[in-house]
This record gives C-alpha cells, sequence and structure tokens, in this order.
C-alpha cells in the first residue's frame, strides 16, 4: 500500500484509511482534467512539435495515467477493507459516509435512524475495522493476511 502503512492500526488509523477513497476520487478527476487539457494542447499543437517536445509529452501522459491508476487502486483497496465487514447497518453507514460522501444527517434521513445512531454506527464499524486488522483477519487494503 503505497505512502501510508501505519504501524498501529488504531481507530485513528483507519478513519485516515478510510478517508484516502476521498482523496483518490480528487485525484483521479484532478488527473483526468489535466489528461485532457494535455490531449487538447497536443492535437492543437502536433504541426508545430519537434521530438523532445512529443517526448515530454509522452511522459506526462505515463505519469497521469500513472497517478490515475494509483488512485484506482486505492479506491478498490478502501472498498475491498469494507467488504470485509458483515453486511449490517455499521458496514452501511461506512459506505454511505467513505465511499457515497454522504454526510451524516443525510445518512440518518437515509437509514431512518438518528444522528447520535448514525454516529455511533460509524464509530463502531471504524473500531471493528481496527480490531480485525490487529486481530490479523485482514492487512491494510483490504487483503486477508497470512495468519489464520
Amino acid at each position: 500500500m503505497d505512502g501510508f502503512v501505519p504501524r498501529m492500526w488504531d481507530d485513528n488509523a483507519v478513519t485516515a484509511y478510510l478517508k484516502r477513497y476521498v482523496d483518490a476520487d480528487r485525484e483521479i478527476a484532478s488527473a483526468k482534467k489535466r489528461l485532457e487539457r494535455l490531449e487538447y494542447q497536443a492535437a492543437r499543437d502536433a504541426r508545430f512539435m519537434d521530438g523532445i517536445v512529443k517526448d515530454a509529452i509522452e511522459a506526462d501522459r505515463e505519469r497521469l495515467s500513472g497517478r490515475i491508476a494509483d488512485a484506482q487502486k486505492i479506491k478498490a483497496d478502501v472498498v475491498a477493507m469494507l467488504e470485509l465487514l458483515p453486511d449490517g447497518d455499521e458496514r452501511r453507514a461506512l459506505e454511505l459516509y467513505y465511499v457515497s460522501g454522504m454526510r451524516i444527517p443525510d445518512i440518518a434521513e437515509t437509514m431512518h435512524y438518528s444522528i447520535r445512531s448514525v454516529c455511533n454506527l460509524k464509530e463502531r464499524g471504524v473500531k471493528r475495522l481496527a480490531e480485525k486488522i490487529l486481530e490479523g483477519d485482514i492487512s491494510h487494503g483490504g487483503k486477508k493476511s497470512g495468519k489464520e
């Protein structure tokens, strides 16, 4: 898991890891926008470019494509981690909050719970994920660990 492996998986580390989904979403959008601009400029100025400029543009394309791929892997890792929770309200609250980006009041309305109940569900879900990681049921990135 590139760049984010906490030494100790506590509630804060799990929360920070889950928040990476939103950061990855933003990164994908930003990189795609820059890639579109690059493609437009390259097409517009193609007849004036020499080999050095074309090579630089190709390097930028590869770099941006790599950023997109890295961000997509982060999103997949977060989803895989959440899928290891049993189906239920805790998992649903975490998915709505971290993956769908919903606000707590909106989640409460959707799930027909009070705001406090949704906060408790979210908190319990994060604790459960931290416990699973510490017990060795899952490692970072949502993969099963070798310990059984």
